[in-house]
Formats: structure tokens, sequence, C-alpha cells
């Protein structure tokens, strides 16, 4: 896979679709949510906040369903 696209080699989404990274990533979120089911490469997940330590992350509704793969949300040395 080049790191330029979302799609690897075998039709897998390889990145996040949404992802929260930096130590000033922050905010409110409302209703994240997967409409469609999607095929997660083995290192991706819908949604991945990463390396937070500042702001205030908030989300409100936040709807994970009908992924092909668990777990579908990764927190990686976030703080609060």
């Amino acid at each position: 896979m080049d790191g330029k696209y979302a799609i690897d080699d075998n039709k897998l989404l390889a990145v996040p679709v949404i992802h929260v990274t930096g130590a000033s990533a922050g905010g409110k979120w409302y209703g994240p949510r997967v409409i469609a089911s999607v095929n997660f490469a083995a290192s991706a997940h819908y949604l991945k906040v990463e390396n937070t330590e500042k702001q205030k992350l908030c989300f409100y509704m936040l709807n994970v369903e009908h992924c092909d793969r668990s777990p579908q949300i990764e927190f990686v040395n976030a703080a609060n």
C-alpha cells in the first residue's frame, strides 16, 4: 500500500475514518457514526484517538456499528 491512499491492495480501508491526534486536539464531536458496512485492514479502526493531552475531547451519541472488526475504536496515549 502506498501511504497516500486510504485503501490497501486488498480493497480494505487502511486508515481511521476519524483520527483525532496531537497534544492540542480535542473539541466536541456530535453524532459520529458508521452509516454503512466498512471493511477495515487489520491496522485500522473506525475511530482512533492518539497522543491527546491538553484539550477536552467529548463525543455525543457516538454510534459505531456494522464494522467487520473489533475493536472498532482505539485510544492510544490519550488523556483528557
